[in-house]
Protein backbone atom coordinates (compact mmCIF):
# COMPACT_ATOMS: atom_id res chain seq x y z
CA UNK A 1 0.00 0.00 0.00
CA UNK A 2 1.54 3.13 -0.99
CA UNK A 3 2.56 5.89 2.21
CA UNK A 4 0.27 8.55 1.18
CA UNK A 5 -2.96 6.64 1.37
CA UNK A 6 -2.20 5.24 5.42
CA UNK A 7 -1.27 9.45 5.77
CA UNK A 8 -4.60 9.84 4.13
CA UNK A 9 -6.61 7.88 5.95
CA UNK A 10 -4.90 8.97 9.22
CA UNK A 11 -5.46 12.49 8.45
CA UNK A 12 -8.85 11.59 8.29
CA UNK A 13 -9.80 9.64 11.22
CA UNK A 14 -8.33 12.45 13.02
CA UNK A 15 -10.56 14.99 11.14
CA UNK A 16 -13.69 12.74 11.86
CA UNK A 17 -12.31 12.61 15.82
CA UNK A 18 -12.28 16.62 15.56
CA UNK A 19 -15.72 17.23 14.85
CA UNK A 20 -17.47 14.88 17.53
CA UNK A 21 -15.43 16.80 19.74
CA UNK A 22 -16.80 20.05 17.95
CA UNK A 23 -20.26 18.60 18.23
CA UNK A 24 -19.87 17.86 22.01
CA UNK A 25 -18.90 21.42 22.31
CA UNK A 26 -21.45 22.79 20.51
CA UNK A 27 -24.13 20.40 22.44
CA UNK A 28 -22.87 21.77 25.59
CA UNK A 29 -23.27 24.91 24.77
CA UNK A 30 -26.95 24.45 23.91
CA UNK A 31 -27.37 22.61 27.28
CA UNK A 32 -25.81 26.14 28.73
CA UNK A 33 -28.52 27.66 26.98
CA UNK A 34 -31.08 25.56 27.72
CA UNK A 35 -30.45 25.85 31.32
CA UNK A 36 -29.98 29.64 31.30
CA UNK A 37 -33.41 30.48 29.60
CA UNK A 38 -35.61 29.71 32.76
CA UNK A 39 -34.08 32.61 33.91
CA UNK A 40 -35.75 34.63 31.17
CA UNK A 41 -39.22 33.37 32.15
CA UNK A 42 -41.49 35.75 34.61
CA UNK A 43 -41.13 39.75 35.12
CA UNK A 44 -37.85 41.43 35.37
CA UNK A 45 -37.70 45.29 36.48
CA UNK A 46 -36.83 47.41 33.81
CA UNK A 47 -33.64 48.76 35.88
CA UNK A 48 -32.58 44.73 35.70
CA UNK A 49 -33.16 44.79 31.58
CA UNK A 50 -31.31 48.61 31.60
CA UNK A 51 -28.36 47.97 33.18
CA UNK A 52 -25.88 50.22 33.97
CA UNK A 53 -23.30 48.57 31.23
CA UNK A 54 -26.13 48.97 28.38
CA UNK A 55 -27.12 52.82 30.06
CA UNK A 56 -23.82 53.96 30.15
CA UNK A 57 -23.11 52.21 26.71
CA UNK A 58 -25.92 53.47 24.47
CA UNK A 59 -27.08 57.06 26.49
CA UNK A 60 -25.41 59.96 28.65
CA UNK A 61 -27.01 58.43 31.93
CA UNK A 62 -25.64 55.95 34.81
CA UNK A 63 -29.19 54.37 35.14
CA UNK A 64 -32.46 54.54 34.18
CA UNK A 65 -34.09 56.64 36.94
CA UNK A 66 -31.95 59.32 35.82
CA UNK A 67 -32.38 58.82 31.94
CA UNK A 68 -36.39 58.96 32.99
CA UNK A 69 -35.67 61.77 34.98
CA UNK A 70 -34.30 64.02 32.38
CA UNK A 71 -37.24 63.06 29.98
CA UNK A 72 -39.67 66.37 31.08
CA UNK A 73 -42.18 63.42 31.05
CA UNK A 74 -43.68 62.67 34.45
CA UNK A 75 -43.66 58.90 34.37
CA UNK A 76 -46.33 56.68 36.11
CA UNK A 77 -47.12 53.84 34.29
CA UNK A 78 -45.46 51.53 31.53
CA UNK A 79 -47.93 53.22 29.12
CA UNK A 80 -46.25 56.93 29.95
CA UNK A 81 -42.79 55.71 28.19
CA UNK A 82 -43.68 55.78 24.86
CA UNK A 83 -44.42 59.23 25.26
CA UNK A 84 -40.95 60.34 25.84
CA UNK A 85 -39.59 62.63 23.15
CA UNK A 86 -38.17 61.73 20.53
CA UNK A 87 -35.92 64.70 20.44
CA UNK A 88 -34.95 64.14 23.60
CA UNK A 89 -34.10 60.08 22.55
CA UNK A 90 -32.04 61.31 19.32
CA UNK A 91 -30.24 63.88 21.66
CA UNK A 92 -29.26 61.82 25.06
CA UNK A 93 -29.25 57.86 23.86
CA UNK A 94 -28.36 56.21 20.62
CA UNK A 95 -31.62 55.31 19.86
CA UNK A 96 -34.53 57.69 18.21
CA UNK A 97 -37.56 56.40 20.48
CA UNK A 98 -38.36 54.66 23.50
CA UNK A 99 -39.71 51.77 21.28
CA UNK A 100 -35.88 51.41 19.98
CA UNK A 101 -34.25 51.58 23.08
CA UNK A 102 -36.30 49.24 24.56
CA UNK A 103 -35.97 46.41 21.89
CA UNK A 104 -32.05 47.13 22.20
CA UNK A 105 -32.32 46.81 25.77
CA UNK A 106 -34.28 43.43 25.82
CA UNK A 107 -31.99 41.81 22.95
CA UNK A 108 -28.82 42.11 25.50
CA UNK A 109 -30.85 41.13 28.24
CA UNK A 110 -31.38 37.95 26.68
CA UNK A 111 -27.91 37.54 25.36
CA UNK A 112 -26.91 38.10 28.59
CA UNK A 113 -28.84 35.97 30.31
CA UNK A 114 -27.90 33.19 27.74
CA UNK A 115 -24.32 33.71 27.95
CA UNK A 116 -24.26 34.87 24.33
Amino acid sequence: MPSWLKLNLKGCVNMATMEVFGFNEFANKLERIYTRSSELFGEHDLTEVFSTAFMRTNTNFENLDDFLAGCGVAIACAEDLDSIPKDYMRKTSSFGSWADMLAAAQEKFVADKLGL
